[in-house]
């Protein structure tokens, strides 16, 4: 397992490799932020650069700039629970530009009374950005939590930037 640190505008990255595939993108304010969830989650990762990290990371910062809509990574989603790995696949589905409510992504992954269970989902998605988490919302368009960037400031930084490339497209 090996990962590299990445610094942005929107704060530090952490990616994760495990083999042939990403595992985890740790997305925080500041270097401290991403070494300490590294050490925690990933305590045997060594860092590296490979192909895939370099890879990885110019498809983040073109995603972040608004000339991507869309991942081409290998990504293996792993160290969630069997419903939160089904919630994270079938966020895979929901397109650049869209949201879905809480409950409406429940009701997608079959289990459409667990709006918390999926809460629970988003905050431990491993792949941030890759599986766009930041595209839930609470029910009434509420903003509701985000654990990658600054948070709530940088959901809602994500949700204009893809709005408005979507409506320039159009």
């Amino acid at each position: 397992m090996n990962h590299q640190l990445f610094e942005h505008a929107t704060g530090a990255f952490g990616l994760v490799v495990d083999g042939e595939n990403l595992i985890g993108v740790i997305w925080r304010g500041d270097l401290d932020g991403v070494r300490d969830e590294l050490s925690r989650n990933y305590p045997t990762s060594q860092e590296t650069s490979s192909q895939l990290l370099q890879q990885a990371w110019e498809q983040i910062t073109a995603y972040l700039a608004g000339e991507r809509t869309r991942f081409s990574l290998p990504f293996r989603i792993e160290g969630v629970s069997a419903f939160q790995k089904q919630v994270l696949q079938a966020l895979c589905n929901c397109p650049y530009g869209a949201t879905l409510t809480y409950g409406e992504l429940a009701a997608q992954a079959g289990s459409p009374k667990a709006a918390r269970a999926v809460g629970a989902a988003m905050a431990a998605n491993p792949l941030p950005l890759v599986i766009p988490c930041h595209r839930v919302i609470g029910a009434g368009q509420k903003l509701t939590g985000f654990s990658g960037g600054h948070g709530i400031a940088s959901k809602k930084s994500l949700l204009t930037m893809e709005t408005e490339q979507t409506e320039h497209q159009e």
